[in-house]
């Protein structure tokens, strides 16, 4: 029995190297071959030529292709999710207009999706833009909301999670409001979305409310509520939910540690001569590692030395940034420091120590590290 294509994912590597006129007799090939036998298979392959963006010839193939009197519009749906995910959202919108049958709650819902993805990326890229050069983007909203309300699918959970989630990426937090409370039970890309657009739009009180109501919260929620404390200037409250966020165990990813170090500026936290403010341990780890990884080792010493506590993280954290920038001599030193202070080093330390001891041809050093 020949393999299924569950997932658009497992073709995607492939058909983004096939050139267009070969693209019809790998079609025939995976017909014959029974791999597209079920409509989850053919809408498999539909997705996996929507979001190849290497030609835009894999995606009008992909059209002329599609069902022209289905019985379903499931391979019409997987070109909309494909659209929607893809580097081009705005061509979701015109996959929606010609579907051959009227749309359903699925529809709606990535056409919801691709108008948010949009808003995003509009969002991303303002910069260095003319004030009106996006002013068509905002229609996008206003038009997929439409939609799902005429035809009847507005009230459906996942649209209504979507919508909030797009009128927050929109920045317009009353329109965000209104549909949050429609939605009897918001799951947590909701609620996250929901608390993004009232931080962002300054009102933290009420994003925090939400926030301590979450059973589950993602990176992106943490994130949202400390950028949130930090637009409204309450640098205290945003680092002190930092140390929360690392003590839950929550991955901190670059845009945290943009707002963390937002706030620190803001209060002069690195300056403890100035304010009496110092850098916790989990907070001094986390920027030495980003420091280091920037290549900026001078100021990643800086922030470890300014540290009053600094436990085996913090000290692995500062030999592994030596390493990894070809410090071997220093690398070694801080790490005969680490122990001369009583600190146990564990594998990841000594991983780091061979590392720098390696690239600075220290090999006798490390050698007698084993």
């Amino acid at each position: 029995m020949q393999p299924r294509l569950r997932d658009p994912a497992t073709l995607l590597p492939a058909l983004a190297a096939v050139p267009h006129h070969h693209l019809r007799a790998l079609h025939a090939h995976l017909l014959v071959s029974g791999r597209l036998a079920s409509p989850s298979d053919h809408a498999a392959f539909l997705a996996s030529l929507a979001s190849s963006s290497s030609s835009p010839d894999h995606l009008a193939y992909a059209r002329s292709i599609l069902p022209r009197r289905p019985a379903t519009l499931h391979a019409h749906n997987a070109l909309l999710r494909a659209l929607a995910r893809g580097p081009r959202p705005r061509l979701a919108f015109a996959a929606f207009r010609d579907l051959p049958l009227p749309p359903d709650n699925y529809s709606l819902n990535f056409l919801v999706r691709a108008a948010t993805a949009a808003l995003a990326a509009a969002s991303a890229s303002a910069a260095g833009r003319p004030p009106d050069a996006d002013a068509a983007t905002p229609l996008l909203a206003a038009s997929a909301h439409g939609a799902a309300l005429r035809r009847g699918h507005a009230a459906d959970p996942h649209v209504q999670s979507c919508l909030v989630s797009m009128y927050a990426a929109l920045g317009d937090v009353p329109a965000a409001r209104a549909a949050f409370a429609e939605i009897d039970r918001p799951d947590v890309v909701c609620v996250t979305a929901m608390v993004g657009a009232l931080a962002a739009g300054g009102d933290v009180d009420a994003a925090r409310d939400l926030f301590d109501g979450m059973p589950m919260r993602d990176h992106v929620a943490w994130n949202a509520m400390i950028a949130g404390y930090v637009h409204v200037g309450r640098s205290r409250e945003a680092l002190r939910l930092f140390d929360e966020m690392q003590e839950a165990g929550v991955n901190v990813g670059e845009a945290t540690l943009v707002s963390v170090l937002t706030a620190c500026a803001q209060m002069g936290a690195l300056d403890r001569g100035n304010r009496g403010m110092r850098v916790s341990v989990t907070l001094g780890t986390a920027l030495v590692d980003m420091y280091s990884k920037c290549g900026a080792v001078a100021t990643a010493m800086e922030v470890f030395d300014s540290m009053r506590e600094r436990n085996v993280y913090a000290w692995t954290s500062a030999v592994s940034g030596l390493a990894m920038n070809g410090m071997g001599t220093e690398c070694l030193d801080l790490f005969k420091r680490m122990e001369s202070e009583g600190i146990q080093p564990n594998g990841v330390t000594f991983v780091a120590v061979l590392r720098g001891c390696s690239m600075a041809g220290l090999v006798d050093e490390g050698r007698s590290m084993l």
